[in-house]
């Protein structure tokens, strides 16, 4: 599941669409929304457009999106059963299906927008049928047949003309259109196998090897200049292998990132007896903290509630960066003293609690 955001605004007022991809069949549907588009909203999408056809998924893998790592996205999950998977750090090929199929997507509706460029949304039905229908070159098979066994009809199937000139005009422009969109289909796999295999490097590690990490995505602090960083830091030891081209890294505590790494931010460590004295780069501190750590922007409001059997003081969070639909009741021994203190303070006229971090357990 992805978004694709920045898109030309439509004349419905549309200039974002989220993708949904299955990652048996390559089946995909797509559904016009905008880039200001909250979780609650992307819920309800995900019922009109995915589930009502194929039901609740076991495994949904996306970006770390705020809107898909916040409160409510993963407690709706949770109440459906589904598993949440995030791509690795700096690295969207963990969820490589739904950046294929936004790439085709693109491809294909770059061929049928006006002018002005506002009309795509009027072309996603159809986009999704031409790419549904046509062979994908991983399985060999089109995504309706793996899905439903059976290929689907076309109005070129159907011998004849009818006596309602314009409705078989508008067929026939259905089928051409259809038809143009398969073909540049092809000329889009056959463009993205030749980049791949230009560029594809046979390098896989194990656990207990070491590697060099690209400081390419790194949040260096500003008066750091670019040009001036190495290259790479480390090396750092594999601490775990997720798959053939992912990577969980053992890094020092300094560095607060999410320790998973794509496979092509990696390269091979390598020792040479003649550069035995060879001082490795110091590793850097990111400027801005991920994916271990949240930063609270106010405490709204305090209860007892039960934890871990017992009644405890909860306090209701608002979370920076999220809106109302992420807050949610924190225990007030996962909280910063200082934040509790600042909250009892403001209801006697004390300050309010404003942009403290709280560490995630």
């Amino acid at each position: 599941m992805d978004l694709i955001t920045d898109l030309p605004p439509t004349a419905r007022g549309h200039d974002a669409v989220v993708t949904f991809v299955d990652r048996l069949s390559k089946l995909v549907h797509f559904a016009p929304t905008t880039k200001t588009v909250d979780a609650p909203e992307l819920a309800r999408i995900f019922i009109k457009t995915w589930h009502k056809h194929h039901g609740t998924p076991k495994v949904i893998i996306s970006d770390r999106d705020p809107r898909f790592q916040g409160h409510f996205w993963q407690a709706y999950f949770d109440r459906l059963g589904t598993h949440l998977r995030f791509s690795t750090a700096f690295h969207p090929q963990t969820d490589g299906q739904s950046e294929r199929a936004n790439r085709t997507l693109e491809e294909v509706l770059r061929h049928f927008v006006n002018p002005r460029q506002d009309d795509w949304d009027e072309h996603l039905a159809l986009a999704e049928f031409a790419i549904n229908d046509s062979i994908n070159p991983s399985t060999g098979y089109t995504p309706f047949y793996l899905a439903y066994g059976q290929e689907m009809q076309h109005p070129i199937d159907y011998v004849g003309r009818v006596n309602v000139p314009a409705a078989d005009v508008q067929a026939s422009d259905i089928e051409e259109a259809i038809k143009h969109a398969k073909l540049k289909l092809q000329e889009a796999h056959a463009r993205q196998a030749q980049y791949a295999n230009q560029r594809r490097k046979e390098v896989t590690y194990s656990v207990g090897d070491k590697a060099y990490l690209s400081t390419t995505n790194l949040h260096l602090p500003s008066s750091m200049s670019r040009k001036l960083t190495a290259r790479y830091l480390g090396p750092f030891r594999v601490e775990k292998v997720i798959n053939p081209v992912a990577y969980k890294l053992k890094l020092p505590a300094t560095m607060r990132i999410h320790p998973v790494f794509h496979v092509s931010l990696l390269k091979p460590y390598k020792t040479y007896d003649e550069f035995t004295n060879r001082q490795e780069p110091t590793p850097i501190q990111p400027a801005v903290a991920e994916d271990n750590q949240w930063y609270v922007e106010a405490l709204l409001d305090k209860s007892m509630r039960k934890h871990r059997g017992k009644r405890v003081a909860h306090y209701l969070v608002r979370w920076k960066g999220f809106g109302p639909e992420d807050d949610s009741w924190i225990p007030h021994t996962a909280i910063e003293q200082s934040l509790i203190d600042d909250y009892e303070a403001s209801h006697h006229g004390g300050r309010d609690t404003r942009r403290r971090a709280w560490r995630r357990s």
